[in-house]
């Protein structure tokens, strides 16, 4: 579908120390997506509403002790944010995009597949991805066991790395950390 508008789900530090970085993602998503997008920005809020919630002082909303950032966890809870249906894409808010999102937006995520990733034998890099929220719940813990348990992003990653079936991998430049010794007109989206 032409307008089909492309789900950009953003994890940023909730205290917008990164608002900088969150502008230039905005501004490049923009310059070059030909379909509508409608970002979602992902950052801990105090606010009992927000479906980022966190309160550690009283054990509420988001446990995030043990994430390596403090929105690490929250890619796991956008299928079901999304209702289990469609697609969506998933972003650090550090990266830069160089091309149309739409090629991103369209990539095929096959058979057992739940999510479009760069993917090597050893590592799966899951700081640019694609969901496709529908099939994702077959493997997704409901959002409160998500919440609660620290540990969830660690055991999502581990479940995603023991069965690789799980990830469609997609072309390299769509998250190239540094460049990776790539010219830049191959660059699709840099980290």
């Amino acid at each position: 579908m032409i307008n089909e508008t492309i789900k950009v789900f953003v994890g940023c530090d909730p205290n917008n120390c990164d608002l900088e970085q969150m502008m230039v993602l905005d501004y490049s998503i923009h310059k070059h997506t030909t379909s509508p997008v409608e970002i979602i920005w992902m950052q801990l809020s105090r606010d009992p509403n927000s479906y980022w919630y966190s309160n550690p002082e009283k054990g509420e909303g988001w446990n995030t002790t043990k994430w390596p950032t403090p929105f690490s966890g929250f890619r796991w809870a956008i299928p079901e944010y999304c209702d289990f249906s469609g697609k969506a894409i998933y972003m650090d808010a550090d990266v830069i995009i160089l091309d149309d999102l739409a090629k991103l937006w369209h990539h095929p995520i096959e058979g057992k597949s739940v999510v479009a990733a760069k993917s090597y034998a050893d590592m799966t890099r899951l700081c640019t991805c694609v969901w496709d929220c529908r099939k994702a719940k077959a493997i997704m813990p409901a959002i409160e066991q998500l919440r609660e348990q620290p540990d969830s992003h660690k055991k999502m990653m581990k479940l995603l790395k023991k069965d690789k079936s799980l990830i469609e991998p997609y072309q390299d430049s769509y998250n190239c950390v540094d460049g990776e010794d790539l010219a830049i007109e191959e660059i699709k989206i840099l980290h």
